[in-house]
């Protein structure tokens, strides 16, 4: 980030964090407070948030060798907002123990938690408005003199030049936007992918040759080599087609994975060893003519970055003559050492095609009629020869001018002087989200370039961080969430796409590279991303981590260090884990934590360190288990951390729940993630009791059927909320078809999978069954439903009344069946059926 953006970046920030901080302020504050103190909170709010962008305003405009101590003040302000927000924070979990507690009638303990809330959390309070105060007041004597001494002629533009940085694209190889003005270059590269090249000899060993084409960031590389795809698609020349993007830390591990998977066309399991994973690949491609697209490949010119090229394109000599390589890059002489000798720049768009695109994203099914829509037009001209055809400019300001159908408002863009730079056109539509959408688009920069992420896991991760306005319920928190979203989607700023496996639909979220620097930029030290092996020295007030090592334990030192950390995700590189020492070790350190990703080393058993259980702040825990089939056992006091939303064991293993004293005391608990295990290891599913005490909870990946209190099948019963997969199992302890019908499940309406298990164990009574199974009526819009162990002699009546939109159906041991409904009137939009059937 060059010097002169510097401070217009750290004031910016100042906004997404005062207001939303403020706002909470005056929402719990006044609980803890005295009418002098809660008179000061309303100053705060009058006062503070409109100096605050005057002040930004200014320091933008400073001359570049009197910004040093402005920057200095704006660290120091951001940061005493951040503590308040943590006091307030302390004080909300007190008041959940307190509400736990009030539960279980436990007066004595009631009036001590009354007395921590009143006396501790009041006083720090009080401390940290009389600091924020001393501080605004400090910036307006800072600033004001040095506002004076700017001059009427001084530029407002402070953008760095963005062809001087590292930027990056990342797509998949469906277009994620409109395609107009490339058939010509489409055209020409398919009829080089076409062409027919001599056959292998001892001095050209190679069976496939390499296309390139090379150009800046956001100039329409990707979106051209996706246009090649989706032709290629049709014509059955090339199989498999592969797309791979190549981060510029390169990843050999994940790149040879993603080619394996598109060579095989369906997901595959993760090998840690890199020299097995190359053999699989080459076995995937033997005697195949393939297409391989390498998106944004970025490497420099040393000797480390050439081998990694060569030991990228190693497995491809097993592919048939006449496969091909095309590369997309910023740079030509990347293309070349891929043996591309003539590279193709990608050409600008002629003025036309670039206005045509521009107006597309900026009126399309706009409701206009024509005597404003040539309005729109003339100007729109003007505004599009300000954005150097470059097609990422045309999108990102095109949708925010959608938005804005007011003639005088497009005038004043066309005046804007920030128009002229393309980060300058994606810093002027960034100003104009709201400050809470701002913070959650500067979170996305803890993510590498090149991170592709889930719509859900983004969305959990802001409500977990504390990004989401509002103070009613929790569904209307995920609502606003959802509409951050959406707005950062419409205007560009994320990009989404869709995944199919065949049974069910994925969206996945990227953000585009010039983006992931405005990102960067405005999120400053709060977001530290450590993607290599090289070390780095972590800012000392860095808020997120996210660390992607070979080795994470380099940085164990210094991550317990950082003391206001509030994220830390570390993503292992093939097998590589932290030890439980190691982890013990942060945790002890890190009691700001609000989001734990982690992967731990253990073998049959790992056990959740104890002091985890001191975190007050914690919301999101994810655990990443070394060991297939280990069984992760939580500490006793786990269900101290009232703050807890989301808790989540990736692959393959168990969460054990049966040390912690009552799991029920998670009122904030929205998600249990456990893998769904193999049939057979459906007594090592351990679910706790009283589920239905929760009503946050919104999913529950498994949930075993007992005949023991607060194991029954009601408990289900007022769940309503539970979305994504659920798998029921242990239903052989259902005694009556009416204790079936207490759960439920046709009012689940946002359950997409289901899964009905009966023990193979236990004795079959194929009536009773019978009619437990009609009580199980699912909700009408399953995609998936799976069947286990039904020994009854006939399907539910409900299975061919109610699932059109069923896309996968699974029976399996369900000997006794005489008959299924009729496939073809029933389950038109079914995509898989799979019947395991082993009678005696």
């Amino acid at each position: 980030m060059a010097e002169v953006a510097a401070v217009g970046w750290a004031i910016s920030t100042l906004g997404w964090i005062a207001s939303p901080i403020t706002t909470r302020l005056l929402n719990h504050g006044f609980a803890l407070l005295g009418f002098h103190e809660s008179e000061k909170l309303r100053d705060l709010e009058e006062r503070l948030l409109p100096r605050l962008e005057l002040m930004r305003q200014q320091a933008e405009r400073i001359p570049p060798g009197q910004r040093g101590s402005v920057e200095q003040w704006a660290r120091r302000l951001k940061s005493a907002f951040y503590d308040a927000e943590d006091i307030l924070d302390v004080a909300d979990y007190h008041r959940l123990e307190k509400q736990v507690i009030s539960q279980s009638g436990t007066k004595s303990a009631i009036n001590r938690v009354k007395v921590q809330i009143t006396s501790g959390k009041n006083r720090k309070l009080k401390k940290a408005l009389k600091k924020l105060e001393d501080i605004v007041e400090e910036g307006s004597q800072l600033l004001s003199p040095l506002a004076s001494t700017i001059t009427s002629g001084s530029s407002g533009n402070v953008i760095s030049d963005p062809a001087n940085s590292a930027t990056r694209i990342t797509t998949t190889s469906s277009p994620t936007g409109f395609i107009i003005g490339r058939d010509k270059e489409r055209d020409e590269i398919i009829r080089m992918l076409h062409e027919s090249v001599c056959e292998p000899t001892s001095s050209n060993s190679k069976c496939y040759s390499v296309i390139g084409i090379y150009g800046i960031a956001g100039s329409g590389k990707t979106t051209l080599a996706q246009h090649v795809c989706t032709f290629e698609r049709t014509e059955n020349y090339f199989s498999p087609i592969m797309w791979v993007h190549v981060n510029q830390i390169f990843n050999m591990h994940e790149i040879y994975h993603q080619m394996l998977e598109a060579a095989l066309g369906e997901p595959c399991r993760k090998f840690s060893n890199l020299d097995t994973l190359q053999m699989k690949l080459e076995e995937a491609l033997r005697g195949k003519r393939f297409l391989l697209v390498l998106d944004d490949v970025w490497t420099g010119k040393d000797v480390n970055d050439e081998y990694k090229l060569d030991q990228l394109c190693s497995p491809l000599k097993a592919g048939d003559t006449g496969s091909k390589v095309l590369v997309t890059t910023r740079f030509a002489y990347a293309a070349k050492y891929l043996s591309c000798h003539s590279p193709m720049q990608i050409p600008d768009l002629n003025e036309m095609d670039f206005f045509n695109l521009f107006m597309h994203y900026a009126l399309h099914d706009a409701n206009l009629c024509d005597q404003e829509s040539e309005a729109f037009k003339m100007i729109g001209e003007r505004i599009a020869k300000k954005l150097k055809k470059l097609p990422l400019a045309a999108r990102v300001v095109g949708a925010r001018l959608r938005k804005q159908l007011q003639a005088i408002i497009w005038r004043r863009v066309e005046d804007h002087g920030l128009l002229t730079d393309t980060m300058g056109a994606l810093w002027w539509s960034y100003q104009y989200l709201d400050e809470h959408v701002r913070r959650c688009f500067a979170y996305c920069s803890i993510f590498p370039q090149g991170h592709v992420f889930k719509r859900t896991v983004l969305v959990d991760l802001w409500m977990a961080e504390g990004f989401i306005k509002t103070t009613g319920t929790v569904e209307q928190m995920e609502h606003i969430a959802q509409g951050y979203f959406d707005e950062l989607v419409s205007c560009s700023f994320l990009q989404t796409g869709k995944y199919s496996n065949g049974t069910s639909e994925n969206e996945w979220v990227t953000t585009h590279d010039l983006l992931h620097e405005l990102a960067t930029m405005v999120a400053g030290d709060d977001c530290t991303t450590v993607d290599g092996s090289g070390m780095k020295q972590f800012p000392p007030d860095a808020r997120h981590l996210f660390v992607r090592l070979d080795d994470p334990m380099k940085f164990t030192e210094q991550i317990c260090k950082l003391e206001n950390l509030r994220t830390l995700i570390i993503t292992r590189i093939g097998g590589l884990t932290i030890t439980i020492q190691e982890f013990e070790g942060m945790l002890k350190k890190l009691k700001k934590l609000r989001v734990v990703q982690v992967p731990l080393q253990g073998k049959m058993h790992t056990v959740i360190p104890a002091c985890i259980c001191d975190l007050k702040h914690l919301r999101s825990l994810t655990i990443y288990p070394s060991y297939k089939h280990s069984m992760v056992h939580l500490p006793r006091n786990f269900d101290k951390l009232y703050h807890l939303q989301t808790l989540d064991l990736w692959d393959e293993g168990y969460l054990e729940f049966s040390n912690v004293k009552n799991m029920s005391s998670l009122i904030s608990l929205r998600h249990v993630k456990n893998p769904q295990v193999p049939f057979y290891d459906f007594s090592k599913v351990s679910c706790f009791p009283g589920v239905g005490e929760m009503k946050s909870l919104r999913e529950l990946s498994d949930f075993r059927v007992r005949k023991e209190e607060g194991y029954e099948l009601q408990q289900l019963e007022r769940l309503n909320h539970l979305c994504g997969s659920l798998r029921i199992s242990g239903l052989e302890n259902v005694e009556s078809k009416e204790g079936a019908l207490k759960a439920k499940l046709s009012d689940k309406k946002y359950l997409t999978t289901l899964s009905l298990a009966w023990s193979r164990r236990s004795s079959q009574q194929p009536d009773l069954e019978t009619e437990i199974i009609e009580g199980l009526c699912p909700p009408s819009q399953l995609a998936e439903l799976w069947i286990f162990g039904y020994s009854g002699w006939k399907c539910p009546s409900w299975l061919a009344q109610k699932f059109s939109s069923l896309r996968c159906l699974e029976l399996e041991h369900c000997d006794y069946l005489e008959a299924l409904p009729d496939i073809s009137e029933h389950f038109i939009h079914l995509y898989s059926l799979d019947l395991f059937f082993f009678q005696s």
